[in-house]
């Protein structure tokens, strides 16, 4: 799964990627988080792209924050 978030020029034009997106394919839902963002199977992407670009609007990808160096470390190190 991916998260993304979909940013038209306004409101009216982000709207209308998800009555698009439900029109075409309605038995692909797009699960929305807390935070505003989508949560989608990859290989929904382009799809979901086309569309957002035929709406004045794009769609992009959200990286989950890295873990520190440190935290990466404390998964292996015992705990006291």
């Amino acid at each position: 799964m991916v998260r993304v978030v979909i940013i038209g020029l306004d409101e009216v034009y982000r709207q209308g990627v998800f009555v698009e997106w439900e029109s075409a394919y309605p038995t692909r839902p797009l699960h929305q988080l807390p935070d505003g963002t989508y949560l989608m199977p990859p290989e929904w992407l382009d799809d979901l792209r086309r569309i957002a670009a035929e709406c004045c609007s794009e769609v992009r990808v959200v990286e989950e924050a890295r873990a520190s160096r440190r935290d990466f470390l404390r998964r292996f190190a015992p705990k006291l």
